[in-house]
């Protein structure tokens, strides 16, 4: 990089708690879909907000702030829009003038291409391209450099990636899951029903139970490992979920795996904190891509 390169980065509520607003350069910012996490950090979800709601603090007058449709009207952004009218403020979403229109991604009148182009697996995936689309407008890049580009764009690594075809199921690797939320995503982004591998350490006040619910009304078979295989057995056994736990990480892919033999998807999705077992959701994914290659063979 130089002093004349535009750089798009990915900032944490914990990275936002601690920044100033003194990047006077920042020309776009926008807020990824919000759900609650690191609440034992943080405290609650409105203290989770607040860090998170900083990212705005550093944009100047007229510079584009994207926020998802469905916290346009809810705090604390309700009172951020009012402190700075000033901003460009826009909604992202399905419904929205940045949005999906008949098949294609749109905002207003400026056309950015089909959905059918977009190979991304997972709903939540189209949410991300609409703020990573209106940014790039924000920034003046014409509408069809980015259709043309958008056939193109590839998922981030452990992100309800589709590992390539081998001995044994179909597999997603959606590693990069530590809550509920992201996981209940993945799940109802695939066809029912799944074998979804959960576990880690359970993160406090998350809905867990929503999660087991949708797991169980699909029909899916849940395998726990970790800490969570007793923190949430609760959780999804009171719903008649059929379970299977383990502690041992390398014993749930396996009896994962042997799940599989009548022909279901395998999910990996921990929906929980790594750090039972890993230092990082990365450490974690990267044993599950080595034991599912020894499990094919390869």
């Amino acid at each position: 990089m130089d002093p004349q390169s535009q750089c798009v980065i990915e900032i944490s509520s914990y990275q936002l708690e601690a920044l100033g607003p003194a990047l006077a350069k920042v020309r776009a910012a926008g807020l990824t879909a919000l759900g609650p996490d690191h609440l034992e950090r943080h405290g609650d979800l409105q203290e989770y907000l607040r860090c998170k709601a900083r990212i705005f603090d550093w944009l100047p007058p007229g510079a584009p702030a994207l926020l998802p449709q469905e916290w346009w009207d809810r705090e604390p952004f309700v009172g951020l829009r009012s402190a700075r009218p000033e901003l460009d403020w826009r909604p992202y979403g399905p419904d929205q003038e940045l949005g999906i229109r008949k098949g294609r991604f749109a905002l207003g009148d400026k056309d950015f291409g089909a959905t059918g182009d977009f190979h991304v697996p997972g709903n939540f995936q189209r949410q991300n391209l609409l703020l990573a689309l209106g940014l790039a407008d924000g920034l003046h890049v014409p509408a069809d450099h980015l259709a043309v580009r958008l056939p193109h764009v590839t998922g981030a690594p452990h992100r309800l990636q589709a590992l390539p075809p081998g001995p044994g199921p179909q597999i997603f690797d959606n590693g990069v899951s530590t809550t509920p939320e992201t996981t209940l995503a993945a799940v109802q982004s695939l066809p029912k029903p799944l074998v979804v591998l959960i576990g880690g350490k359970a993160k406090a006040g998350l809905p867990y139970p929503e999660l087991a619910r949708a797991c169980a009304d699909r029909g899916d078979r849940v395998h726990l490992f970790g800490a969570a295989s007793s923190d949430l057995q609760e959780a999804f056994s009171v719903l008649g979920q059929n379970l299977i736990c383990q502690e041992n990480f390398e014993d749930a892919i396996q009896s994962a795996w042997n799940d599989c033999l009548s022909g279901q998807t395998l999910l990996f999705s921990p929906a929980c904190a790594s750090f039972d077992a890993f230092p990082n959701f990365q450490a974690r994914a990267r044993l599950f891509l080595e034991r599912i290659q020894a499990l094919r063979g390869s």
